[in-house]
């Protein structure tokens, strides 16, 4: 080696057998470990008694559960217990199957025990794969306790069940929401048939969790809609019908026009979300102001019964079905067309009952076609709202022909005609129905640029 030159030298020596060995076991593992919880968790949707679909006696259980809960809620009592009935949360389940395809709930209350099952599947999930929870909790005299927990084949410590429900409660009411319910349940009494929960919140923790939850479904429905903008849109419908630009009585189809026409002038730089508050405006003024607290917008007192513009107008000579395409189309804007469908048929199972107007296919095809105006609406790029708009010149251009559609009908006649609303006869009708709006010449063929 030349003078003053450094020798360096490298270890280049292999890796010994057994550490190479050692090395592919746990890349295995962790290549396995996850794909067998998998395994455990997820596979074909298992068993679960379906609650059914809802029928008039489950809609007016939901109902009258839903008015109870809000009351209680709202109340400023530091505490308050609620007791549900087995049919009351069979009810309850049926209904929320309805709103939500793919989730298959049941419940089975004894003296000693509350099983609880869910089961979802598509369209939740990819087709073929399903997931269950099973949970069995016990009468307590501190909090909730959990007994028995398991999430597909794989059994969970009691323990975690308390986390999992109070992150599961997180993610769906909203970040800290399951805390504060779970913090405020303080016994849990059962009976054969029915669950009582007592409720005992420190301060103002009820009404936090309350305002707080007010909150999270106004975000889950309006999204990041500005409410000054809705309150704008609304301001415009009243000050139009006084000025005499949309009518009182006659045709809604002037304003169901200006949804898009308003839209189309004020929102040219707004973000795109921001095209729902016309729809929420044309909901709140031409269907149902008690649409407001879901998306947190106030209609003014002023607004309201004879100081309402379009109170007065109709849709095929009906004002009935002017309020169900608005409210149909707001639900759209705020959820899904298949919520839309699920609360009409709802609305229509309460109306099946004694007192009620009867269950009317006639207003689930103006649901429909209100939620598809949305859709079209929502879904139709800026630069062609006016070519959109261009194609409403009449009422047969938004609603579809309703001609022999059974309407009026008592729960004991829709049910001996129809059976529920799963049957392959009402399955049927909706059909024609969806066939009628999809005809359309506004829903059917697309907008040339």
């Amino acid at each position: 080696m030349p003078a003053g030159e450094m020798s360096i030298t490298t270890d280049t020596a292999p890796t010994p057998p057994r550490r190479r060995r050692r090395s592919r076991l746990r890349l295995a593992l962790l290549l396995l470990v996850p794909l067998a919880l998998a395994a455990l968790i997820l596979g074909p949707r298992p068993p679960v008694a379906d609650a059914g679909p809802p029928d008039a006696r489950a809609a007016a259980l939901t109902r009258d559960l839903a008015e109870r809960l809000r009351g209680l809620l709202a109340s400023n009592a530091a505490t308050a217990e609620i007791t549900v009935t087995a049919a009351e949360l069979d009810a309850a389940l049926a209904a929320a199957q309805r709103l939500q395809p793919g989730m298959v709930a049941s419940a089975d209350i004894g003296a000693e025990a509350l099983a609880l099952d869910i089961a979802a599947g598509a369209p939740l999930l990819p087709r073929g794969l399903g997931i269950g929870l099973h949970m069995v909790l016990a009468p307590s005299e501190d909090g909730l306790r959990i007994t028995s927990l398991r999430l597909g084949g794989l059994p969970l410590p009691p323990a975690a069940g308390i986390l999992a429900l109070r992150l599961g409660l997180d993610r769906f009411l909203g970040p800290g929401l399951g805390a504060y319910l779970l913090d405020g349940i303080e016994t849990l009494r059962l009976s054969p048939g029915q669950v009582t929960v007592a409720l005992a919140f420190e301060g103002d923790a009820r009404l936090t969790f309350y305002e707080r939850l007010r909150e999270r479904i106004r975000l889950a429905a309006a999204g990041p809609t500005d409410t000054g903008r809705v309150h704008h849109f609304l301001w415009w419908f009243d000050r139009a019908g006084e000025d005499g630009d949309l009518p009182e009585t006659g045709s809604a189809l002037p304003y169901l026009r200006q949804v898009i026409a308003k839209a189309d002038e004020t929102l040219k730089h707004a973000p795109p979300d921001e095209a729902k508050a016309s729809i929420f405006a044309f909901t709140l003024y031409c269907g149902d102001d008690g649409f407001g607290p879901v998306i947190g917008v106030g209609v003014r007192p002023h607004m309201l019964g004879e100081g309402n513009r379009c109170d007065g107008t109709t849709l095929d000579g009906r004002v009935d079905l002017r309020r169900h395409f608005a409210v149909s189309a707001g639900l759209y804007a705020a959820s899904t067309e298949q919520a839309a469908l699920g609360m009409g048929e709802l609305k229509e199972l309460l109306d099946s009952n004694a007192g009620g107007s009867g269950f009317s296919f006639d207003d689930l095809a103006a649901d429909l076609a209100g939620a598809r105006f949305a859709r079209a609406f929502l879904e139709t790029p800026r630069a062609d709202w006016p070519a959109l708009l261009a194609r409403i010149t009449g009422e047969a251009d938004v609603l579809p022909d309703l001609d022999g559609l059974p309407e009026g009908m008592n729960a004991a006649e829709f049910a001996r005609r129809y059976g529920d609303v799963d049957s392959p006869e009402y399955r049927a009708l909706l059909a024609e129905i969806t066939a009628r709006i999809d005809a359309l010449p506004l829903y059917r063929a697309p907008l040339s640029n």
